[in-house]
């Protein structure tokens, strides 16, 4: 498992990321900026609606994108 993880942070950072370098980027993440973030992913572009069993009930895309958008 470790080695998976230092490969893949080589493949993606050209080098391994120490763990106290990680923890300092997590604990600086505020909650503005999951806000934001999240904005971003509900609020761009349309939705994609997908169901399962009956669907008649269903609200439209449109509504949902209305919803997402408030």
């Amino acid at each position: 498992a470790r080695a998976g993880q230092l490969a893949r942070q080589q493949i993606l950072w050209g080098r391994p990321i120490p763990m106290q370098e990680t923890v300092e980027r997590i604990n600086r993440i505020t909650a503005q900026r999951v806000r934001d973030v999240a904005e971003q992913i509900f609020t761009s572009g349309s939705p994609t609606l997908a169901g399962i069993g009956p669907i008649d009930n269903l609200a439209d895309v449109e509504s949902i994108g209305e919803t997402l958008q408030r």
